[in-house]
């Protein structure tokens, strides 16, 4: 056992070797060989001993540094952190299937109260020490009178210090390759969804412009025929009706995509002014009523009984709430629609029930994204994608739920209050 105060004496009182050391000196830098291991792994407890900034260790096993632990090795890197010296070791990562023993379990955990330590794929041959980025000792661990080298070269101590930083992030490259992988096969799985997305979407705006554009035609057709023979025509109450219920619907499809046009570009502007959330949803349900057959769906409206103050864009909160109304009417073939609005946690809240099949678990996720509902009873499923941005656009928050009993969901946004 090596006494505590031969631990702070000079790495030349400890260069006893069997045979003279070579030394190689280039101006003040020095290399010296030494050939006998035990004087080396005094040395390097030296060298750690009198680090002042930085120690860098790499090690060839935990069994090696156990052997270090018996000069010091421990008590030498406690010394150091006191003193503020920023420990780094390196080892091989354990082999698969091989346990370790108690002793190399215990000496890792003491390690790592000093230092970092960090296992790294291969094998180390001998072990290393950089201190304060100015010297350097290799030792090699093959038999008692192995090679050692010792040097403040500072060609030689930077060569060592890249072989040891390379080890140290090797890691953390291979961990960023996998990352970037995994990343980069998200990003493909994306774009192939946003792909499908996009050629459904394209079929289905297809189709949805197709509905009215064919009763459209044969009105058109009609009115010709009807012409024969005379400058002036009758179209009726029912053509007209067709008419209009048909514009209207283009209308709104060409809306819907002119709207993801602004979200996209995030050219959405608002006209804001002050507002009452209750009499605007008043006002939607009225102009919604002409959509829906009286004796399968019945609409209930519960206002406010004060009034819910908001700065809102009219046009836009309207859009939202009509959205929402739609989707519930598509989704209720028979039952009852509810819209309440009113003043919950100093907010403004719309809520839309329907009594319908509820929502599709698999559709959730992804409800209000766009296309997130397309195909579901119809539609290009750009309405809740279109309802959320105007909403977030009011810094108020919307969502949905199931409810409890199964059947039916629950559509709810909030708005800002102002004061009245």
């Amino acid at each position: 056992m090596i006494k505590r105060s031969n631990l702070h004496s000079s790495p030349a009182d400890k260069m006893v070797t069997r045979s003279s050391p070579k030394i190689e000196k280039q101006s003040s830098e020095i290399m010296r060989v030494i050939r006998n291991r035990e004087q080396a792994e005094l040395l390097f407890i030296n060298e750690l001993s009198r680090a002042k900034g930085e120690v860098l260790i790499a090690s060839s096993s935990l069994s090696y540094l156990r052997r270090l632990d018996s000069l010091g090795l421990l008590d030498s890197l406690e010394h150091a952190k006191s003193r503020g010296v920023e420990v780094m070791i390196l080892r091989p990562e354990p082999k698969p299937n091989i346990e370790q023993d108690a002793n190399s379990d215990q000496l890792l955990l003491n390690l790592k109260k000093y230092s970092q330590v960090r296992s790294v794929s291969g094998q180390i041959k001998g072990s290393i020490l950089l201190t304060d980025n100015s010297r350097v000792l290799s030792i090699s661990e093959e038999g008692i009178d192995a090679l050692t080298i010792y040097s403040d070269n500072k060609s030689i101590v930077n060569n060592f210090r890249s072989f040891f930083e390379t080890l140290w992030i090797q890691k953390d490259i291979f961990n960023d390759i996998i990352r970037s992988k995994d990343d980069l096969l998200r990003s493909n799985e994306q774009l192939s969804q946003r792909d499908e997305m996009q050629k459904e979407f394209i079929n289905i705006a297809a189709h949805e412009l197709r509905t009215p554009v064919q009763p459209l035609l044969v009105i058109a057709e009609l009115i010709r025929n009807d012409l024969e023979g005379s400058d002036e025509v009758k179209i009726g109450r029912k053509r007209a009706e067709i008419l209009i219920r048909n514009i209207k619907r283009l209308e709104r499809l060409t809306t819907d995509i002119l709207e993801v046009s602004r979200i996209e570009s995030k050219s959405l502007v608002l006209s804001l002014e002050k507002l009452d959330l209750s009499k605007i949803a008043e006002e939607a349900i009225r102009d919604i009523r002409v959509l829906i057959s009286t004796e399968h769906v019945q609409i209930y409206y519960v206002p406010s009984k004060l009034p819910v103050p908001i700065s809102a864009d009219a046009s836009k909160i309207t859009q939202v709430i009509t959205n929402l109304l739609r989707n519930a009417i598509k989704f209720t073939s028979k039952g009852r629609i509810e819209l309440d609005v009113n003043i919950k946690n100093n907010e403004a809240l719309a809520t839309i029930t329907d009594s319908g099949p509820g929502i599709d678990p698999l559709i959730m996720p992804r409800l209000f994204t766009k296309f997130g509902s397309m195909g579901q009873h119809g539609g290009t499923g750009l309405g809740l994608y279109i309802s959320k941005a105007i909403v977030d656009a009011h810094g108020g928050k919307i969502w949905a739920e199931k409810k409890k009993s199964g059947k039916g969901a629950t559509f709810s946004f909030t708005l800002p209050l102002v004061e009245s």
